[in-house]
């Protein structure tokens, strides 16, 4: 697909897939299950001069609105900014592409089985604040990614992973459950619990009303080789990607080339304080749950150059 803005001379190019998938499972019990699913994949790119924005947009049953995320990309790409260089600290706006990898790296890392390992920063974490009593997120059998079941045929429910900034509950196999003598709320895979389809609710404030919230930020598209450094610690680093803009008041003063975020995902997820109105179920280079989520204010997150 390509297509250009005949009002801002934008090329936009990009992808449309419908997927249509059917699972059965059997179990020694005796359960004998299948279901079929279908979910429509929206990708897009634009460019105009420098700057390059990405969307994805992914939703149940073939329903799919891409009027939102063209308009996002036409707004990045039709800037016409100086370039920058910028590290240190500062606050950042991050779009949906962007903060949905947030949320993704809690809600895998809430998995029994990691936690069990010691291979995740929640260890030790249950019933305790993992983020800023503003941030809540469930988990939930009834989005994009439909199932009625897990792996191992337990029935599915939603629940929230986090409420007000607390972790309430983990992600359970059976074996995990039995473990920590827990609730399964049927997030069973292969090996360990999953997450299926994550959820945060909208916040109400617009694009506008979030850059009115800070003098100074960096508004971020995408991130691009998320990797932990220390995943007891939750220390990671991470690029921004596509459209990297410094505002100052409201104002951009250019586009930054050759940023990382280094920093650690407890602190970032405590540093969030507000939400955005426009929260949509998307997927990305570095999350392939998917992920309904708005733009996010973070103050304070650590910048270093990426060479």
């Amino acid at each position: 697909m390509l297509k250009e803005s005949s009002q801002t001379g934008i090329v936009l190019n990009g992808t449309i897939k419908q997927n249509k998938i059917k699972t059965h499972t059997v179990d020694s019990c005796g359960k004998d299950i299948s279901v079929q699913t279908g979910s429509s994949e929206l990708n897009l790119n634009g460019k105009k001069s420098y700057v390059g924005a990405y969307g994805r947009v992914y939703s149940q049953n073939e329903k799919i609105d891409p009027k939102t995320v063209i308009n996002e990309i036409e707004g990045l790409a039709d800037i016409k900014p100086n370039w920058v260089d910028f590290q240190g600290k500062a606050d950042a706006i991050l779009l949906p592409m962007a903060s949905s990898v947030l949320f993704s790296m809690l809600a895998q890392s809430a998995s029994a089985f990691n936690i069990l390992n010691h291979e995740s920063f929640l260890v030790d974490k249950i019933n305790t604040y993992v983020a800023s009593e503003v941030v809540s997120m469930q988990d939930r059998f009834d989005g994009p990614e439909f199932t009625p079941f897990d792996d191992e045929n337990t029935k599915c429910s939603n629940f929230y992973i986090v409420k007000d900034g607390k972790l309430l509950e983990l992600l359970h196999n059976n074996t995990t459950a039995a473990a920590l003598k827990a609730k399964n709320h049927g997030n069973a895979g292969i090996i360990s619990g999953e997450p299926r389809n994550l959820f945060v609710d909208n916040g109400n404030l617009s694009y506008d009303e979030l850059l009115g919230k800070t003098e100074r930020c960096i508004v971020i598209n995408n991130l691009w080789y998320t990797r932990f450094n220390n995943i007891l610690k939750g220390d990671y680093s991470t690029m921004p990607k596509d459209a990297v803009l410094l505002i100052e008041r409201g104002t951009v003063k250019g586009a930054i080339k050759n940023l990382r975020i280094s920093d650690n995902i407890l602190n970032q997820m405590k540093n969030i304080l507000y939400f955005g109105n426009n929260g949509r179920y998307v997927k990305s280079w570095e999350n392939d749950i998917p992920t309904h989520v708005p733009s996010i204010l973070v103050k304070d997150v650590n910048f270093t150059k990426s060479y």
